[in-house]
């Protein structure tokens, strides 16, 4: 029996890089090191950039949507916070403040708090310092206009309805957090 050849014939155009069969020569090698070495092609790159910005551009409204909803929570859950001081302020004074209290203005619940919650749109104000209080006998009325830029956002989350007085926030427009004595925090619509 005659001995049987580990020859075999490597077809160039369906292989990508022949150093790796039986049959090795000088030009088959430099060819392979040269093919490894090339990298990818500009066309290649640009296509995945391209790929990279679509899902970027696809994703980036759900992104600031998801973020000015969590803008609002805070807001939601702040005010929390408030009306504890103003519960607190009714048990130390045996009924809550009888002056309007605006936003910026001097906080006589800022005795009742003490640590502040930065306002989520400007961090240079607080959650405390940013509501409209309005004292209606034996109840009251609060609010903290919300951000334009959460316009959207509120509108998904409005939850409820608090019949607020006419002229309540003359130069608020779009939304708001409100809530009185008896109502817990809602998002409710200013227009």
């Amino acid at each position: 029996m005659a001995p049987t050849s580990t020859f075999r014939y490597v077809n160039y155009n369906t292989h990508a890089c022949p150093c790796y069969h039986d049959i090795i020569s000088l030009r088959k090698v430099v060819f392979c090191l040269n093919r490894q070495l090339q990298g990818f092609t500009l066309l290649e790159i640009m296509v995945v950039l391209g790929v990279i910005v679509l899902l970027v551009a696809s994703l980036y409204p759900s992104y600031s949507m998801s973020r000015q909803r969590a803008n609002v929570a805070v807001v939601i859950t702040s005010s929390n916070k408030v009306l504890h001081s103003l519960e607190l302020y009714a048990i130390d004074h045996g009924s809550y403040p009888t002056a309007t209290i605006t936003a910026g203005s001097t906080n006589v619940l800022s005795s009742y708090s003490d640590k502040l919650t930065p306002w989520p749109w400007d961090h240079s104000k607080s959650v405390e310092g940013s509501f409209y209080y309005f004292p209606k006998g034996d109840n009251f009325q609060i609010c903290w206009p919300l951000d334009p830029s959460a316009n959207r956002a509120a509108t998904n989350m409005s939850t409820g309805s608090i019949s607020l007085d006419e002229g309540l926030l003359p130069d608020a427009d779009g939304f708001a957090v409100c809530a009185t004595a008896s109502t817990d925090p809602v998002v409710v619509s200013l227009r």
